[in-house]
């Protein structure tokens, strides 16, 4: 009981009628080419990423088992870098990425890392946990916008992934907050 489909064809709408057709312009794709963006809207979509990641860490930061905020705060800072990047136009490798962020997270963090390890100890606590909670969702969400804003001007400057130096975030931190 096999049933034959009729043959599709490449005739148009406009062939059938036998309308004069005239070359249209290309329809818009569904990428945005950054290249040709306003500054200002380039960066309020960079900025948008930053936030929304920024969002997401903080979420993150809640999780009640220790460690596991850190390793969402990785995943989550990875991907941010990555949506960044994409953004920019900048080439990536995802393991590569992982292994970037991993250091600059490494090198930047050790307080905000040490703020999350003393809040996921207090969550051992009874009753420690909303201090924990809070202190960790609250570090998780800075070092992810301190990140955002640094790898935003990293690209912004036409750095790569590869160039980025975790030093540039701390001495931007050190001006931005002085």
């Amino acid at each position: 009981m096999s049933r034959k489909l009729p043959r599709a064809t490449t005739q148009t709408l406009a062939d059938v009628s036998g309308a004069q057709t005239v070359a249209a312009e290309p329809p818009p794709s569904s990428e945005t080419n950054n290249a040709d963006l306003h500054p200002n809207l380039h960066r309020a979509q960079a900025q948008a990423i930053v936030d929304r990641h920024t969002t997401l860490s903080a979420i993150g930061g809640i999780v009640p088992i220790p460690l596991a905020d850190t390793i969402s705060l990785m995943v989550i800072v990875s991907r941010m870098v990555g949506a960044l990047a994409r953004h920019y136009g900048v080439p990536t490798r995802p393991e590569r990425l992982r292994t970037i962020t991993a250091a600059v997270i490494g090198g930047v963090a050790p307080p905000v890392l040490s703020g999350i390890t003393v809040s996921g100890l207090a969550r051992l606590v009874p009753g420690a946990y909303l201090f924990g909670a809070a202190l960790s969702s609250t570090a998780a969400a800075g070092l992810t916008r301190a990140l955002g804003q640094a790898f935003i001007l990293h690209f912004e400057a036409g750095g790569t992934v590869l160039d980025f130096d975790p030093d540039s975030v701390v001495e931007h931190q050190r001006t931005a907050t002085a």
